[in-house]
């Protein structure tokens, strides 16, 4: 019957997306899914069936056609590299010290 069944998270993982676009993909019929309860499930043969119609050639692709896809050899030599651990938001906190550790006060 079913073979391989994946989660909404699996699958976002896999695609290196967000899971919040899977459930907007699932939601908008772009993605056929099997409800169970409150779950989503994705068989193998929906995600292939997925990735299938948006491959990009010309003019479709997943999502906003308007984006141009690119290679991971142009995003690298870009600066992009791979998402994973990539750093978005650094907060640098310095602590102030007074020459020779003396205290600082307000006169």
């Amino acid at each position: 019957m079913i073979d391989e069944v994946y989660t909404p998270l699996e699958v976002a993982t896999m695609l290196r997306v967000t899971r919040t676009t899977i459930y907007e993909h699932i939601k908008s019929g772009q993605l056929k899914a099997i409800r169970i309860g409150n779950l989503y499930r994705i068989t193998k043969a929906h995600l292939e069936e997925y990735i299938q119609q948006n491959v990009v050639n010309g003019t479709k692709s997943v999502g906003d056609a308007n984006h141009a896809a690119i290679s991971d050899e142009q995003r690298q030599s870009a600066g992009g590299g791979k998402k994973e651990g990539r750093i978005r938001t650094l907060i640098c906190s310095r602590t102030v010290e007074p020459p020779n550790n003396q205290r600082v006060t307000a006169k």
